[in-house]
C-alpha cells in the first residue's frame, strides 16, 4: 500500500504524456503510486505508458475496452487506489517535483482532509485555512479543479465523479468542500496547467444545449446532496447554480455561432431556467452578496474601474434579468 495514489486518465495525449509522467517520476515523495488509466487511446500513448510501467514499479496501468471519458477513467483509478491520500493530474499537465510531498505534509500537520497548492491561491499563504462554512467563502473558492488538491481517501468514500457529463470535476470538488468544511493551503508547489493542447475539453467551445443540460444535471446532483446531507450549504449551492447559468449565457452570447442559433440557445436556456429554478431565480437576482462582489471585481479588472458597488449591483441585476426574463 502506498501513502499517496495519483490517478492519471489518459486519452491520446502522446505529445504531452512524457512530460507529465516525467514530472511524476521525479516526485520527492517516495511512498507513492501512479495509476495510469488508458481510456482506449489510439495514438502512441499506450507505448509511452508501457515504457514507464516497465521501468518503474510505482507506475500501474489499466486499459479501458473503449473510450469512456475522464469521469469513468478517474472512477476506475479511485477503485484501484491503495493510498491513504488520492490526487489527480491530467495527462497534458505536469507538476513540480515536490508537489505531492508538500500537499501530504500540509494534510498530516493540520489533520485536515483536503490540501491545495499555494500557487493558484494568490490571496492565501501556506498554512492558511479556507473555511467553507463562513458566509463570505463560496464553495468555488480556489477554483473547481480536483487536480490541484490532495484528498484524504476516507473523505471521498463511496462518492465518485458523475459519468458522461461535462463539468463533473466541479461537482466532485464542490461536494468534497461540503463534506470537509475546510481546506488547508500547502507550501508553494506548482501545478502547470497546459493551455496548448487544442484537443483538451477546456479548449473546446462548450456553448451548446447539451452543455446547458449538463450544467443543470450538475446542479440537480448538488441540490440532491444538499437536501440529503448538507442543508447548511443550500444558499451557496444556489450561488453556484447562478454562476453556471450566467456562464452558459455568457458563452452563448460571446460565441461566433449563427445569430439565429444563438437566440434559440438563449431561449432554450431561459425555458430550462424557468423549469428548474423558477423557485429561486428571483431570490438569486436580488441576493446581492458574494456574487455581486465577484461581479464588481470582474468589472474592475476590465473597463469599469470606477464602477461603485451600487452601480455594479444594478448592472448585475440587469444582466441576470436579461438572461432569464
Amino acid at each position: 500500500m502506498a501513502k499517496i495514489s495519483v490517478i492519471v486518465p489518459i486519452y491520446n495525449t502522446e505529445s504531452f504524456l512524457v512530460r507529465c509522467l516525467n514530472s511524476l517520476q521525479r516526485q520527492t515523495e517516495k511512498d507513492i503510486e501512479f495509476i495510469l488509466i488508458n481510456d482506449a487511446s489510439t495514438d502512441k500513448s499506450l507505448e509511452i505508458m508501457e515504457l514507464f510501467c516497465n521501468h518503474d514499479p510505482r507506475f500501474k496501468m489499466h486499459t479501458l475496452s473503449k473510450n469512456e471519458g475522464v469521469s469513468i477513467a478517474r472512477n476506475k483509478g479511485i477503485d484501484m487506489a491503495t493510498g491513504t491520500y488520492i490526487g489527480f493530474i491530467d495527462s497534458d499537465d505536469y507538476i513540480d517535483s515536490n508537489y505531492f510531498e508538500t500537499l501530504k505534509k500540509a494534510l498530516e500537520e493540520s489533520n485536515m482532509k483536503i490540501a491545495m497548492s499555494t500557487s493558484i491561491l494568490l490571496d492565501y499563504k501556506p498554512k492558511d485555512i479556507i473555511d467553507f462554512r463562513k458566509p463570505n467563502v463560496p464553495l468555488m473558492e480556489g477554483g473547481a479543479s480536483s487536480c490541484m488538491r490532495l484528498f484524504e481517501r476516507e473523505l471521498i468514500g463511496d462518492d465518485r465523479f458523475i459519468e458522461h457529463c461535462r463539468f463533473e470535476d466541479s461537482a466532485f470538488t464542490f461536494l468534497m468542500h461540503m463534506k470537509s468544511n475546510q481546506m488547508i493551503v500547502s507550501e508553494y508547489s506548482k501545478y502547470y496547467y497546459c493551455s496548448d493542447n487544442i484537443d483538451s475539453f477546456s479548449n473546446k467551445q462548450w456553448y451548446s444545449l447539451q452543455s446547458i443540460l449538463d450544467s443543470l444535471k450538475i446542479m440537480d446532483y448538488l441540490q440532491e446532496k444538499v437536501t440529503s446531507s448538507y442543508s447548511s450549504y443550500q444558499e451557496k449551492v444556489n450561488e453556484i447554480g447562478l454562476e453556471f447559468l450566467l456562464d452558459s449565457a455568457e458563452y452563448i452570447t460571446m460565441s461566433n455561432i449563427d445569430k439565429k442559433e444563438k437566440v434559440d440557445l438563449l431561449t432554450q436556456l431561459s425555458v430550462l431556467i424557468d423549469r428548474k429554478y423558477a423557485n429561486v431565480k428571483e431570490k438569486e437576482v436580488t441576493f446581492g452578496s458574494i456574487m455581486i462582489d465577484k461581479y464588481t471585481k470582474d468589472c474592475n479588472k476590465e473597463k469599469y474601474s470606477t464602477m461603485d458597488k451600487k452601480t455594479c449591483e444594478d448592472s448585475f441585476k440587469c444582466k441576470v434579468k436579461s438572461y432569464i426574463k
